[in-house]
This record gives C-alpha cells, sequence and structure tokens, in this order.
C-alpha cells in the first residue's frame, strides 16, 4: 500500500474510533438492543421539521408554511427546518415519507465525522504530516464548541467549517474556478444545516483566516521574485567563471568605461525587482480575486434562500430588537478563562495540554501557521467574554453582524481550527528533528509517570492532561529517533491520548437517555383520536400529552410547538399570558388540552395550568388519556359583524383586551388610534366557516354572512398571505394581536388564502439556477478531462 493510501486508511479508522468514543451511549444501546436517544432539540425540534419535510417532498411540494405548529409559521423562513439541506433531501429520499428518529441522530453523528474528515483534507491541503492532520482531525471533532452542543444544529454545521477552511486554502493558493465553487459550496452546506450562528462563526473565521493567509503567501510571492533575481544574477557569474579570460576582460572594460555606469545599472536593477514584486503580488491578487468572486456570487444564490427569509422572520421574533445587554450576556468572566489549561463543567475552552504544548513546538519551526493559529486564539477567547472584556463591545460597535448574534460564548468555535492547527504543525515541526540516544532513554520514565499520574486520585480530571502530555512526549521521543514522527499510526495514538484527556469535560451520557422515546407512535395511536377534528377545523395544545410536537409530524393543528429562538413575538406574547388567561387558548381554536410530563421537566415546562387548574377555571370535559376538551372554543374561522370589530393602538393592546373577555368573536384590527367599544355588536351566535379544507400552503372554507363585516381566521399573520373573496382578491389585515382578518359582505360566500410571499417567490428560482449552473460547470469540467487530448 502507498504512504498516501496508508494514511487515508488510518484517518478513516481514527476518526471511525474517535465517533465511537464519542458516541458510546448511542452505540452500545444499539448493541444492547435498549436504543439510547438525543435530548433536548433533536426529538423536539430537528426530527419534526425532518418529517414535515420528507413528507411534504414524497407529495412533490417544498413547503412554505406550516399550519400545524405555533398557531402557523413560516416553514421556509425558519433556518432550523433545513429546508434545502441535499443531506436531508437524501434522508427523505431513503427514509420515505416518516423518517424515524434514528435519522435525525445520525444527522448530529455525521456532523462530528464531517468536522473530523474535513479537518485532516485541511490540514493536509497545507502540506503537513499524516500525524498532523489525523490528530488535529479529531481535535476538531472534541473542540470546545463541540462538547458544548452535542446534539444542535450548531455543531452539525460547524461540521463543514474545515471544508470551508480547506476551500479558502485553495482559493488563496491554487486560485482556480474550482476553488470558489468549493468553498461556496461549503458555505453553503453550512448555512443549509440551519443554524444561523453557526454559519456567522464558520463565515467569518475562514475569512480571518484566508486574509492571513493571503499575506503569507503574497510574502511568499515576492520571495520567489527575489529567487528569480538571484538565479538571474547566479547565472551571469557562472558564464563569467567557465570562461575566466574573457570574464576578466569584462570586468576592466566595465572599469575603464567608467563607475558611474553601475550605480545606474543598480537602479535598473532595484527598479526590475520592484516590477517584478508588482507582478507577482497583482497576478496572485488576480487569481484570488477571481476565485473569491465565483464563492461570493455562488455563495450568494445558494445561501439567499435561507438567509434573505431568515432575517425578515427575525425581524418579527423574539430576536428582533435586543439591546447590546442583551446580545453580550453569558460572555465569560475572566475566572472562567482558567478552564484553558483545567477541564471544568459547564465550561468548554479546554482543549488539552497536547494542544497547548504544541503551541510552543510549532512556534520554533512553522511560526507563520502557528501565529495565525494564535491570533484566531486569542480574539476567539477575547469574543467569548463578551461583556468581561473590551473586544466584543469593539466588535458590536463597529463590525457588521456581530450585534445579530447573541450568547458571545459561541465563538469558542473558533478554537478547534487552532486547537487542530497548533497539533498538526507542531508535529511537522518534530518531524524533521532526531534526539540524542540518552534522552530517548527518558521516555519509558516519561511513559510510567504518566499512567502513575493518570492514576492518581485528584478531582475531575485534573491529572488526564499532564499525563496525556507525558505519555505523549514518550511517544514521540521514540517516534524521532526512528524518524516516523510523520507516520500515521503517531497520530491516532496522539489522537486517543487527547480523547482521553478532554474526555473529562464531556457530559457522560452526551446528552443521551434510555426507556422509551417520548414520540413513539403507540402513543400518538393512543392519544390523538381523543382529540377528533384536529387536522383541519379545531386545535389542540399539545403539552406532553404525545409529545415532541406531535402536530407537525402528525399533522394535526397545535398551538404550542417547539419554542424555537425564532418565536413570532406576537404568539410569544400569547403563550406567555395563557397561565394566567387560559381562555386565551380558546380564543384561538384550542378545543383539547393535551396534557402530561415533559420527559425532562415533568410539570414545569407548561403554559397552560395543570389539569385540576385548567378544568375550574373553564368549562372542560375529560376524554382520558390525559385529554381535557374546552367545550367554548371559538371555531377556525368566524363571521364578526361591523359592530364587533374596532381599530386598536397596538397588538399589546389587543391581548389586554382578549385577556378579559376571551373566548369571544371579535375582530381587534391593528393599526389605529383609539379603541371603539366591542361588547354590544357581538354576535348572539356564532357564525363558522364550514368546508374547511387546510394544506401545508393554502386553506380554503366557506362562510355565510349574515352582514357586512369581518371573517377571523385563527392562523397567524405573517407578510406574504394573499387571500381571494369568491375569486376576487381581498386585503388580509392583523387581528386579535395575532391571527388574520379580511373583510367581507352579507353572503354566502368561498374564502382562499395562499401563501406566496416575494423573497420565496424571487430566491427559490435564484437557488435553483445556481444549482443548474454548478452541475453545468461540473459537467463540463468532466467532460474537459474525460476528453483524449491531440497527439
Amino acid at each position: 500500500m502507498s504512504a498516501a493510501g496508508r494514511g487515508r486508511l488510518v484517518a478513516a479508522l481514527t476518526i471511525g474510533g474517535a465517533l465511537a468514543f464519542l458516541f458510546w451511549p448511542l452505540l452500545v444501546g444499539w448493541a444492547e438492543g435498549t436504543p439510547r436517544w438525543f435530548e433536548w432539540d433533536v426529538p423536539e425540534q430537528y426530527w419534526p421539521d425532518l418529517v414535515y419535510l420528507c413528507e411534504a417532498l414524497h407529495d412533490g411540494e417544498l413547503p412554505r408554511w406550516n399550519p400545524y405548529d405555533r398557531a402557523g409559521y413560516p416553514f421556509y423562513a425558519d433556518p432550523q427546518a433545513g429546508t434545502h439541506h441535499p443531506l436531508n433531501w437524501a434522508i427523505c429520499a431513503v427514509a420515505g415519507p416518516s423518517p424515524g428518529v434514528g435519522w435525525a441522530h445520525l444527522r448530529v453523528v455525521l456532523g462530528f465525522a464531517f468536522a473530523g474528515l474535513f479537518g485532516v483534507l485541511w490540514l493536509r491541503r497545507l502540506e503537513l504530516a499524516w500525524s498532523g492532520a489525523i490528530v488535529g482531525g479529531v481535535a476538531l471533532m472534541a473542540a470546545p464548541f463541540m462538547r458544548h452542543n452535542w446534539e444542535l444544529n450548531l455543531t452539525s454545521a460547524l461540521g463543514w467549517m474545515p471544508l470551508m477552511l480547506w476551500a479558502a486554502e485553495g482559493v488563496v493558493r491554487r486560485r482556480r474556478v474550482a476553488d470558489g465553487v468549493a468553498l461556496a459550496f461549503a458555505a453553503a452546506s453550512c448555512a443549509w444545516v440551519g443554524s444561523p450562528p453557526a454559519l456567522w462563526q464558520a463565515s467569518t473565521l475562514t475569512l480571518l483566516y484566508g486574509l492571513g493567509r493571503a499575506a503569507m503567501v503574497l510574502r511568499a510571492e515576492d520571495g520567489r521574485a527575489e529567487g528569480s533575481r538571484a538565479e538571474r544574477v547566479g547565472l551571469g557569474a557562472g558564464t563569467s567563471a567557465g570562461a575566466p579570460d574573457a570574464g576578466r576582460q569584462l570586468d576592466e572594460a566595465r572599469v575603464r568605461g567608467g563607475r558611474a555606469e553601475g550605480g545606474a545599472a543598480k537602479l535598473r536593477d532595484d527598479r526590475d525587482e520592484g516590477a517584478a514584486r508588482r507582478r507577482a503580488r497583482l497576478r496572485a491578487l488576480g487569481g484570488m480575486a477571481k476565485a473569491a468572486g465565483v464563492a461570493a456570487l455562488l455563495g450568494a444564490a445558494w445561501i439567499g434562500v435561507v438567509f434573505v427569509p431568515g432575517l425578515e422572520l427575525a425581524e418579527h421574533s423574539v430576536q428582533a430588537g435586543r439591546s447590546y445587554e442583551a446580545i453580550a450576556d453569558k460572555g465569560l468572566g475572566a475566572e472562567a478563562l482558567e478552564a484553558l489549561i483545567a477541564p471544568r463543567s459547564g465550561n468548554h475552552l479546554y482543549g488539552g495540554w497536547l494542544a497547548l504544548a504544541a503551541v510552543a513546538v510549532a512556534l520554533w519551526r512553522r511560526r507563520g501557521l502557528a501565529l495565525l493559529g494564535l491570533g484566531l486564539a486569542a480574539l476567539a477567547v477575547g469574543m467569548a467574554m463578551g461583556d468581561h472584556g473590551p473586544l466584543f463591545r469593539a466588535a458590536f460597535d463597529h463590525v457588521p453582524g456581530v450585534a445579530l448574534f447573541r450568547l458571545p460564548h459561541r465563538y469558542e468555535a473558533w478554537l478547534g481550527p487552532s486547537y487542530a492547527l497548533f497539533l498538526a504543525c507542531a508535529l511537522d515541526a518534530l518531524a524533521g528533528w532526531r534526539p540524542a540516544r540518552a534522552l530517548v532513554r527518558l521516555a519509558p520514565a516519561l511513559a510510567l509517570a504518566a499512567g502513575l499520574l493518570a492514576a492518581a486520585p485528584l478531582p475531575f480530571g485534573l491529572a488526564l492532561g499532564p499525563s496525556a502530555l507525558l505519555a505523549g512526549a514518550a511517544l514521540l521521543l521514540v517516534a524521532a529517533r526512528f524518524r516516523r514522527v510523520r507516520h500515521p499510526l503517531v497520530g491516532a495514538a496522539l489522537a486517543a491520548l487527547l480523547l482521553a484527556d478532554v474526555s473529562a469535560a464531556m457530559p457522560a451520557e452526551r446528552h443521551t437517555r434510555g426507556g422509551p422515546h417520548p414520540g413513539r407512535a403507540e402513543v400518538a395511536a393512543r392519544v390523538l383520536p381523543r382529540a377528533p377534528g384536529t387536522a383541519d377545523e379545531w386545535r389542540y395544545m399539545d403539552e406532553f400529552g404525545v409529545s415532541c410536537r406531535s402536530g407537525t409530524r402528525h399533522r394535526r393543528r397545535d398551538l404550542r410547538g417547539y419554542q424555537d429562538p425564532l418565536l413570532l413575538k406576537s404568539y410569544e406574547r400569547v403563550l406567555a399570558r395563557l397561565h394566567e388567561h387560559p381562555g386565551l387558548a380558546l380564543q384561538y381554536n384550542t378545543r383539547y388540552a393535551l396534557q402530561g410530563p415533559h420527559f425532562i421537566h415533568g410539570w414545569n415546562r407548561h403554559f397552560l395550568p395543570p389539569p385540576g387548574e385548567l378544568a375550574a377555571a373553564l368549562e372542560t370535559r375529560a376524554r382520558g388519556e390525559g385529554v381535557l376538551e374546552l367545550v367554548d372554543a371559538l371555531p377556525f374561522a368566524y363571521w364578526v359583524p361591523t359592530a364587533a370589530s374596532a381599530r386598536v393602538p397596538d397588538r399589546q393592546a389587543a391581548l389586554r383586551r382578549l385577556e378579559e373577555e376571551a373566548p369571544t368573536p371579535v375582530a381587534l384590527l391593528d393599526r389605529g388610534a383609539d379603541a371603539a367599544p366591542t361588547g354590544e355588536g357581538v354576535p348572539s351566535r356564532r357564525v363558522a366557516a364550514t368546508a374547511v379544507r387546510l394544506e401545508r400552503d393554502r386553506l380554503t372554507f366557506r362562510i355565510d354572512a349574515p352582514a357586512p363585516g369581518w371573517v377571523v381566521v385563527n392562523e397567524a399573520w405573517y407578510p406574504g398571505w394573499e387571500a381571494t373573496v369568491d375569486g376576487a382578491p381581498t386585503p388580509i389585515a392583523r387581528a386579535n394581536a395575532l391571527v388574520r382578518a379580511l373583510p367581507i359582505d352579507a353572503g354566502p360566500h368561498r374564502v382562499t388564502m395562499h401563501f406566496a410571499p416575494s423573497d420565496a417567490r424571487r430566491w427559490r428560482p435564484i437557488w435553483l439556477a445556481a444549482w443548474l449552473a454548478f452541475l453545468a460547470w461540473a459537467a463540463a469540467s468532466l467532460w474537459r478531462r474525460r476528453r483524449p487530448r491531440a497527439p
């Protein structure tokens, strides 16, 4: 087997072994027939979104709206849905329209696998040894931020960051169109996962890394220009040396010709040298600009379909208008920085003593790359401190984009590539070192000391770092003596030591849990029949009677859903008041409450009051299996006479009115000066819509209005909804703090609503055109490569 083949094999096996170590609870549970499952976001957010996407794709749709969650929300604009990621589409193709939760688990594991494999690619492109690339790849998998957020889509997105660095290295060194395309694809793959903060972290790090590497490459181009001049001078000297008599006569002639010409010649040489440098720089910059331009153009076309609608959603969400104090909250204080050298529970700066020691070694022989990594690491720590240090404030004020993303400790994400770079550069530096025999004899003593120290009864793994460093030193002494530092197995051994060290800062069960999964099908089959009509006419609020966003998974209209970071602010206000004013649930068409303890938090994550209090506050009927029927719920859509409508100053004012009156068939419309009284105009009977048909991006119903007025539709208002009444376009107003209303004349009518937001209509064709252009370019490149060359 060739050296390259051996390196690839050892790298693949090492990455696989690291995955087994990192996710051993899943592996052991699967082997024993007692599967474990991830807590938190995987079962409650990512899995339901995957099910909804797969079902829609199998129906031939790419959905824009989800009417089965949170009173309806713009599915296409929520980045975390991962609507456009090829990996999700591949899972849907293989798993069918209703993938199990195991597919969502697989995406988590693949994110870590990508981080390791792409990390090896990146470090090898830097022409570093296989051993360094392998241990660096594992360092990326076990990096501080990856350990901090095991199952979140942030880590899945950051798994693409090493590929972005690999492509950026190609842009600054090879400068081909293909390198720009690769960078665009890597950045888009990161974006499509659905974590805007991770895209920000990866993109900004890639930009900083690319600028640093560009400066290094331009300096190297200057060196090559100087080398060319020196070569020309050397060739001239060689000519004189080959013919000494002629050379001597030439020298004498030059002297006789006058010494003044010597200064002029030197000036011409200096000018030629400067011109050569400028040409070299311009060639390099031109190539970089071409490749970077391709990356920017194609990347914008691919990413815009996620980023632009996400910005629109953010303006309507709980993220809008956050202050500096809210954004900078939860930064790392100065006392937290001790986690750089020792593992601390809940603090994930620690990268291992091997990585720390590698800094000094890397500075010895690979100074440029080591200084770049050191600068990125310093920026990471400074930004992660948030309001505890000056750097984050300066960036917040002067760097566009910083103010969009909260939780500054997430800049820990930059530490992983820095640690990987230190380790790989250190091993590359040691590859040419051959220690004396006397020094090598210390290796057994170091190994013994490492074993004794690892067994010492010190708290929280404090001995693992020093012991891993001693064992690594012993290994490298022996490997250096036999000139095997570059061998892939050395990297695999060091990777094992690194994992043993940082494992003290990992959650023991890797955020997994055993026992029956809360979203299993038999629970839904037992509970959902007790809440009839919730596919279209009525809504329920699933507070863990079924769990795991049962509405999205089973196409039932659920008021609760998941508490996403991009919740509509109007929806969040309603939820916050449900405990004190449960009648609001009835106002918004909630006919059933599905109640039970949360699988982690018990009864501590509920918005509605507990069952006993809810039954005391409202008229209810117990239907068994934790289902309470709220008998006075308002219909899906209902007519309101003009006298029962009013203009209110804002949504908060509307919500305050409803807290006292709900459930009541009124239409409190946005954007007015003063609220008019509504009590006298409330109809004596409720006029409800009939023939309700609810689809993903469309709804229809019929209503017979006794008089002119408004139809209130209990679905969340959002820009992009269009309505027709009997085929005639009709404006949609925001009503009752959350939902929609439209004016209507007396008589029977057919109402249709369709969700067609302008940004989706604009960006999805651009996204598709970018894919077609990419496929055409790839096909043309492949054809040119396979075309036989002319003799």
